[in-house]
């Protein structure tokens, strides 16, 4: 072998190994980075608890907490916006880790998925304009509004307003949009983003219904190893007062 053809032989076996460095090198820091984070699914239309602010920054309730509980694993919170309704398929296929999103605890998602132990107990109103009566047994055959996937909320509903039609909506933005525009008479939600939505939208009232059975909790998939290590954070969060900073800041607790 000549000086010259050698010397190519050992440059391309020296590009190869660099090749194969920077590879190793670059998924080894994304295994990390996996390692390294908590992927939540949110739907961001429900202030305080999760929405973006006019600098179209993702803050709320939920998200701070999601923050807190991370950092309380050495992790950093990282989160998927999407619609409510698509977080539980998200939980169980894996695409997150972990679901935060004003979810309420009920017996049928227990069934098919694990939670956190719960973090706030809420209560539910209607919403509508503010020339309908304020009477929740006057809503009739009217059309109300539901957020998709919230079987505990519909479940309400057809006990408060048995002649109502409801009508499912991914984003409960949209469904206020949808009632300011006559579409619909009124929206079914929890009763703090009644509130911020009745401040944010003159000529809506909001129709107080019931405290809620269920406390929101953050959903994980069936035998998650998340679920032991964010307990034990919740429990911490709450022994030093975090939580009900978190409860000042947002919900006027």
């Amino acid at each position: 072998m000549n000086r010259k053809w050698k010397g190519k032989v050992i440059a391309n076996r020296y590009i190869k190994k660099l090749f194969f460095i920077a590879v190793f090198s670059l998924f080894g820091n994304v295994v990390e980075a996996e390692e390294d984070i908590i992927t939540f699914a949110t739907c961001a239309d429900y202030p305080p608890f999760e929405y973006y602010d006019e600098k179209n920054n993702l803050i709320g309730f939920d998200v701070e907490l999601a923050q807190l509980v991370a950092a309380k694993l050495h992790k950093k919170a990282v989160f998927k916006d999407m619609s409510f309704g698509s977080i539980v398929v998200s939980v169980q296929t894996e695409i997150v880790d972990a679901g935060i999103s004003a979810m309420d605890m009920t017996e049928e998602k227990k069934k098919r998925f694990d939670f956190s132990k719960g973090y706030h107990r809420s209560a539910v109103s209607f919403v509508c304009k503010s020339d309908r009566p304020n009477d929740v047994s006057k809503i009739g055959s009217c059309r109300v509004a539901c957020q998709l996937g919230c079987t505990g909320h519909e479940k309400i509903i057809k006990q408060r307003a048995p002649d109502a039609e409801i009508i499912f909506f991914d984003k409960m933005n949209v469904a206020v949009e949808a009632l300011k525009t006559e579409k619909i008479e009124y929206v079914f939600l929890d009763d703090t983003p009644a509130t911020e939505f009745c401040k944010k939208n003159k000529g809506l009232q909001k129709l107080f219904v019931q405290h809620d059975d269920e406390e929101y909790g953050i959903l994980l998939k069936k035998g998650s190893p998340l679920k032991a290590p964010i307990d034990r954070a919740l429990d911490e969060l709450i022994a030093e007062g975090k939580l009900e900073e978190l409860k000042n800041k947002y919900l006027g607790a």
